[in-house]
């Protein structure tokens, strides 16, 4: 067969130009090169389904992603060998993988092999668009207490290991001294709820505190039930915040509110309580609102769990909740109406778990855990179930499956309720 020396040339050129696109590809930049490119800069990505996320990479090893709606903080580290290793509260494990040149331009995510990401550009500074919220970050010191403390509940206090946790301030434009909310994540971290919330408080004035309680703890999530920490690192955390807060010479402390969404829902209820007050506030200031959305815990009596404090609780509460239902709650805050308590639950038709999170569409969480065929009962520090007598640990009520989703009109009503709310409560003009 004869080939003439343009199809030889044109073949060799081919191949080369090939080979070059390739090789192109496969190299992936070493760690000086992947610090040059992301430290203090964005990256505008898309995973392999097309949904765009972007990242922002601080220099002190800290990193945000913000995806459907939610804002991911994490941290990020660089091996020898150019491998970037990030670690958010969506992670359960470490994932290091390397960074390649795409054929097509920018840049690919490559871990085990396997493409899991594109960078389709790197820009400089923080672009993320909820970077005001978070843009201002405040540690304080708090408390973490293991599942093998001697109460499930309330603690010793020398059970407790320091730890420190960030917080994310944000400030409405008006520079008198703001009330303020703490608000507090669910099970799987901050999410679009908190985020949401935040932007919307801003606006009417009032200044935000989102706690991050898993970062400072290594935690990814804990809706598996695979938790190793004492739900009461929480409520340090609440108290713990709220001192930082009435610190601050730009916060009103007089007018400092807690709101909770689910696991967080269930702090913002219980730190209504009187015995959570004497055991964990550090001085004479106390929330002047409890806020909870969709709160867990509910399903939990609690000893003197009706002797609340003088600030008003409010719960917002999806009718169509299968994760943590509604009639456990509602008939708390009966039962708090009837000892003459400020209770209201309002209660929204349709709606799921997280109905005010606008990234997550509904669906459902096969591996999520919900109570809502179980009875507990508190006995001497102990949570059992009131008919098998076994622990909250052991117990066989427990359920896999749950219902999340955003609904557009229990979410409108409900900022209208809260701001009505915290408008008296704040004494808002």
């Amino acid at each position: 067969m004869r080939v003439s020396a343009r199809a030889l040339v044109i073949t060799l050129l081919f191949c080369t130009a090939v080979y070059s696109i390739s090789y192109a590809a496969d190299a992936h930049l070493d760690e000086k090169e992947l610090r040059q490119l992301i430290i203090g800069n964005t990256v505008d990505g898309a995973n392999l389904q097309g949904s765009p996320f972007k990242q922002f990479f601080h220099r002190d090893g800290a990193y945000f992603t913000e995806f459907g709606g939610m804002v991911l903080p994490g941290t990020w580290t660089i091996r020898p060998d150019g491998a970037l290793c990030l670690m958010n509260v969506a992670s359960v494990a470490n994932p290091c993988g390397i960074t390649r040149r795409s054929a097509a331009g920018g840049y690919e995510r490559v871990i085990d092999g396997t493409l899991r990401a594109k960078w389709l550009k790197v820009t400089s500074g923080n672009a993320l668009l909820s970077s005001s919220v978070l843009a201002e970050t405040v540690s304080f010191k708090s408390v973490t207490y293991s599942v093998g403390a001697s109460s499930f509940v309330i603690p010793l206090a020398k059970e407790g290991i320091e730890v420190t946790v960030n917080g994310f301030l944000g400030r409405p434009q008006k520079t008198d001294p703001a009330p303020a909310v703490i608000l507090l994540h669910g099970c799987s971290g901050i999410s679009g709820s908190e985020i949401g919330w935040a932007k919307t408080l801003n606006t009417l004035g009032i200044a935000t505190f989102i706690v991050d309680s898993f970062g400072g703890r290594g935690l990814a999530q804990t809706c598996s039930r695979s938790e190793s920490v004492n739900i009461a690192s929480a409520m340090a955390d609440a108290y713990n915040a709220l001192e930082s807060l009435a610190a601050n010479p730009g916060i009103d402390r007089t007018r400092i509110a807690i709101m909770g969404f689910s696991l967080g829902g269930l702090t913002a209820v219980r730190s209504s309580q009187i015995r959570f007050q004497e055991r964990f506030a550090k001085g004479p200031t106390r929330f002047s609102a409890h806020l909870a959305f969709y709160p867990a815990g509910c399903h939990i009596k609690l000893a003197d769990e009706e002797r609340i404090g003088a600030a008003p609780l409010r719960i917002f509460h999806g009718a169509a909740d299968d994760w943590t239902p509604l009639a456990p709650c509602k008939a708390y805050v009966e039962g708090l109406r009837k000892a003459g308590k400020d209770a209201a639950l309002i209660e929204y038709a349709d709606a799921h778990h997280s109905f005010d999170n606008v990234g997550i569409t509904l669906r459902k969480l096969p591996a999520a855990v919900s109570p809502r065929n179980c009875k507990f009962v508190e006995e001497e520090g102990r949570i059992i179930d009131a008919e098998t007598r076994s622990s909250i640990f052991y117990s066989s009520c427990l359920s896999r499956g749950v219902s999340v989703g955003y609904n557009a009109d229990a979410h409108r009503s409900a900022m209208k309720d809260v701001e009505s709310f915290l408008g008296t409560v704040f004494r808002l003009k």
